[in-house]
């Protein structure tokens, strides 16, 4: 067998140093390729949240927001492509804005622009204590934007403080008059305008906002709504017609113009009510507000005839299935309510489809059942305060008085309670005088509204009646009286917090030194009189007891007033017969 002729050593050599420079080159190529991708990703990122802003500003929020999400797909950490995506789901009325403006907050904390719309949108969703906190971040540069004033003014036009609003909306729209939303807002609220001329500027404003695409259709339904209250026939119906007439008029606009035309007994209401009817047909959402509608306009009658002849699939099931339901409750229709909704599913609804079917069960006399729906409706819901507050307006609706305390009390519980639901369980509270849970109350709406005046001087003024030294109540009482040393509720609270430390003398000063107007409010007057029943002038206390007959005592309070009374006594007796001790001290 022949021999193998082995491989030179030069050739040997020669494949060796390819390799390594084969090798080197694989690697160095690697090494670019790592150290490129993220040069690369960005610019790819950035070049897309340009494409994506340029989309928005041209108004085309569908193609901003593919291209905000393609930079995000390069760059999750892209501020400005996040920013967009949220701006582009707003404009677009797409749920999910929220989540994309706190993600937003975590990128660029205490941004002036995200912060006061994340605030907005917490607003809408979480209610006004969770806006409030959300602007607290802000630092004094970011309170001085006209968006930080919008959203100001929002919150106070739900907390109902119309002169808060008014001023904060004046402020945004001196500081971005451009921006023609913030006159319209502070216009329809100077609709109601005592002052002077307001009124006629403010009307004069909106007929001027009428002419602007931007802003006539909402100028139309300010200044409709206006004419509406005013029981101005003629005028309301010219602007109802303008308003449907606008090319960006929604269903909702044609129930304000049926609004219009039957507050003002026009003929053309019922033609136009069943024309409405037959446009809603075949369109769940308008049909349910049209529904919806002649419920709140007690024409719930009419729903329940309609039931015949709509269709069967599409009223028996949400959304349109909430206002049949409720019209036939409305009604006493309870055996039809039960054949209506009995078998079918309502989805994320089906809490409210079994509150309804509570109602329809207890009626046919099926008690026993009625309890058991009731209880899967609060269970199916017991971590969602949207669901308990819904569940809580319909017991409420009801007259379920146990039911909906049930809730409201779960409500009160969680860190965001809704105010109407405290202010509900405040007046029972009140009226059967269950001090202990007035102060609870007290202690929970505190914490939702910490710079709250009222809100700290009756968590304090209670703490101390029920003696509840949980978070030092006369330290708060102190703190609010030189805040506040005018406030006359503040000052007997803090005079009832001196008179516990046994300064009846000093608690006699501090009422006396009052506006006479002030001594002669009920509740003033009452710790006045105990204070002076206590000092020993029960001659000087008679005039304030009459005044306080008017106050509805709570049960402390009584027991206050009786041993202030006894105390009197026994300091009047002292001043008679000097070998009595003095008992003119403090009664705790």
């Amino acid at each position: 067998m022949p021999a193998i002729p082995s491989i030179s050593r030069r050739r040997r050599n020669l494949v060796l140093i390819w390799s390594i420079v084969l090798a080197v080159l694989f690697t160095a190529a690697y090494i670019a390729k790592v150290k490129l991708r993220a040069p690369y990703h960005r610019w790819k990122a950035e070049s897309h949240a340009w494409q994506a802003a340029e989309s928005l500003a041209h108004g085309d929020p569908k193609r901003a927001l593919l291209d905000a999400k393609n930079a995000l797909g390069h760059n999750p950490l892209n501020a400005d492509a996040t920013r967009i995506v949220a701006k582009s789901l707003e404009t677009l009325g797409i749920a999910g804005a929220e989540d994309w403006r706190l993600r937003l907050d975590t990128l660029r904390p205490r941004d002036p622009e995200n912060v006061p719309a994340l605030a907005n949108a917490l607003l809408r969703s979480s209610g006004w204590e969770s806006a409030e906190q959300r602007l607290e971040t802000l630092d004094e540069a970011g309170r001085n934007t006209a968006a930080f004033h919008a959203v100001v003014a929002a919150i106070a036009t739900e907390k109902h403080d119309a002169a808060a609003a008014e001023q904060h909306w004046a402020e945004a729209a001196r500081l971005e008059p451009a921006e023609k939303k913030y006159r319209l807002n502070l216009a329809a609220l100077r609709l109601e305008s005592k002052v002077p001329g307001q009124r006629e500027a403010a009307l004069a404003d909106l007929e001027q906002m009428r002419a602007s695409p931007a802003t006539g259709s909402e100028a139309l339904r300010q200044l409709l709504g206006d004419a509406v209250r005013r029981h101005e026939a003629p005028r309301a119906r010219a602007l109802a017609d303008a308003l449907v007439a606008e090319k960006g008029s929604t269903f909702r606009d044609k129930l304000t113009r049926l609004t219009a035309l039957r507050l003002t007994y026009d003929a053309r209401s019922t033609p136009y009510l069943i024309e409405l009817r037959d446009a809603a047909i075949t369109e769940p959402v308008n049909l349910y507000s049209l529904l919806a509608w002649m419920n709140t306009s007690d024409l719930a009658l009419m729903v329940e005839e309609w039931v015949r002849f709509l269709p069967q699939e599409m009223i028996s099931r949400p959304p349109a299935g909430l206002a049949v339901a409720e019209a036939l409750m409305r009604c006493g229709e309870w055996q039809k309510l039960d054949d209506l909704i009995g078998t079918v599913k309502w989805g994320e609804l089906e809490f409210m489809r079994k509150a309804f079917l509570t109602a329809a069960l207890e009626h046919v006399g099926e008690e026993g059942e009625a309890a058991q729906e009731w209880t899967n409706a609060v269970a199916s819901v017991r971590a969602s305060s949207d669901g308990l507050e819904r569940l809580a307006r319909f017991a409420v609706q009801a007259k379920w008085a146990g039911r909906a305390e049930e809730i409201m009390r779960m409500l009160a519980a969680m860190p965001h309670c809704p105010r109407w639901v405290m202010d509900s369980l405040w007046k029972d509270a009140f009226q059967r005088g269950d001090t202990a849970q007035l102060q609870r109350l007290s202690a929970a709406l505190a914490k939702s509204d910490p710079k709250g005046i009222a809100a700290r001087n009756n968590y304090a003024f209670l703490s101390l009646l029920t003696r509840n030294a949980e978070d030092n109540p006369q330290r708060i009482a102190e703190t609010l009286h030189r805040e506040h040393p005018e406030n006359a509720l503040i000052t007997s609270t803090y005079a009832l917090s001196l008179f516990q430390q046994g300064r009846t003398a000093d608690a006699v000063a501090l009422t006396s030194a009052l506006k006479p107007d002030a001594l002669r409010e009920p509740q003033v007057a009452l710790y006045h009189a105990i204070f002076l029943l206590s000092a020993g002038q029960p001659e000087k206390a008679d005039d304030y007891l009459k005044l306080s007959a008017k106050w509805p005592m709570l049960p402390e309070e009584k027991t206050l007033l009786e041993r202030a009374k006894a105390t009197g006594v026994k300091a009047a007796g002292a001043a008679e017969d000097p070998q009595k001790p003095d008992a003119s001290g403090a009664l705790w």
